[in-house]
């Protein structure tokens, strides 16, 4: 079965902000806050635990440096979250969500308080949203 997140890094490239042979970045199909981005291993994996140490390595390297990018997009501080094994979709494929911790309020947070949250699906967005953080990746320090 095909996976949904490795079918959007082939078939949706304007959606990649970054990707190298271990890792890429993708913008959120469903914009939650923006800029809403996910950090993934190429390699289709459900948990951390199933990563080899340069796989760990570098999605966490490169969540930081997506981290950078996103505080440098928004004053509401930043927001990382792991999906994978709980992803609704077969096979699961873990990724991390970087994202504005806009109001200070949880996902499930906002839920339970019958708050509404946007989500925006905007093919304009989302194409502004992967160049807006692919600038900001390419203009940090290497490290």
């Amino acid at each position: 079965m095909a996976c949904v997140l490795c079918n959007a890094r082939v078939q949706e490239k304007s959606r990649v902000a970054y990707e190298d042979d271990l890792v890429f970045v993708l913008t959120n199909h469903f914009v939650y806050r923006d800029p809403h981005m996910m950090v993934l291993p190429v390699r289709c994996a459900s948990n951390l635990s199933d990563l080899n140490p340069q796989e760990s390595h570098a999605l966490l390297h490169m969540t930081d440096r997506v981290l950078h990018a996103v505080e440098a997009l928004t004053e509401d501080g930043v927001r990382v979250y792991t999906n994978g094994q709980s992803f609704r979709t077969q096979p699961q494929h873990l990724h991390l969500h970087v994202l504005p911790a806009k109001y200070g309020l949880h996902e499930s947070y906002e839920r339970l308080e019958g708050i509404k949250p946007k989500i925006v699906k905007s093919d304009a967005l989302i194409d502004a949203v992967t160049q807006r953080v692919r600038e900001k990746l390419n203009n940090l320090p290497k490290t």
